[in-house]
């Protein structure tokens, strides 16, 4: 089943179930898709306004760069569903070579989702930094919101990608990925003082 194409009444109660998924990492996703959608809402309310024209060319570039996201966070809603799904399904594989090595596999794979729900709610936050500064002032409170949306969003992807990072033995690649991580979450802390 995609979640994208059910009701919002539909995913809650799926969440809500005694159920492996979805689970926090797809309710990060929605967090995110949700949060952009008050962006874009916001966005839409300064193009239409006469009053905020000589920001018309900058906002709709931000109108681009969050339909896109949007599109993206809502795939990932899945994406993640079906990547932990993979993860159970090994766990219970009885050879153990077989199942390590299979495991491993998906274990990365399943910080991929959550790794890119962080990417995008840090790009998204600063599209709601320029919509605060530059987008109508009527809607400060959807921007914001859509801003504390993706916060939440970023808070949420770390969380999955670290307790996945916690059982994959490929080094490397964990540190690699917290690296990632510890720069975007710098780059949030700075931009977050600033509104």
């Amino acid at each position: 089943m995609k979640y994208i194409n059910a009701t919002l009444r539909k995913y809650l109660k799926h969440t809500a179930k005694r159920t492996p998924a979805p689970g926090g990492g797809s309710a990060a996703a929605s967090t995110a898709a949700i949060g952009t959608s008050l962006l874009i809402m916001a966005a839409g309310y300064t193009l239409t306004n006469k009053f905020y024209k000589k920001s018309h060319r900058l906002i709709r570039g931000v109108v681009k760069e969050l339909a896109s996201a949007k599109r993206e966070q809502e795939r990932l809603i899945d994406d993640d569903i079906a990547a932990y799904l993979k993860v159970r399904k090994c766990l219970k594989l009885l050879d153990s070579k077989r199942k390590d090595i299979m495991l491993q596999k998906a274990l990365k794979r399943a910080c991929k989702s959550p790794l890119r729900v962080c990417e995008i709610s840090s790009r998204m936050l600063k599209s709601a930094f320029i919509l605060l500064r530059k987008g109508n002032k009527h809607l400060v409170s959807d921007v914001k919101c859509g801003a504390v949306l993706e916060v939440a969003a970023f808070s949420l992807g770390r969380i999955n990608c670290e307790i996945n990072l916690a059982h994959i033995k490929d080094k490397a690649f964990a540190q690699g990925v917290k690296k990632r991580i510890e720069n975007m979450k710098k780059g949030i802390d700075i931009l977050i003082k600033k509104f």
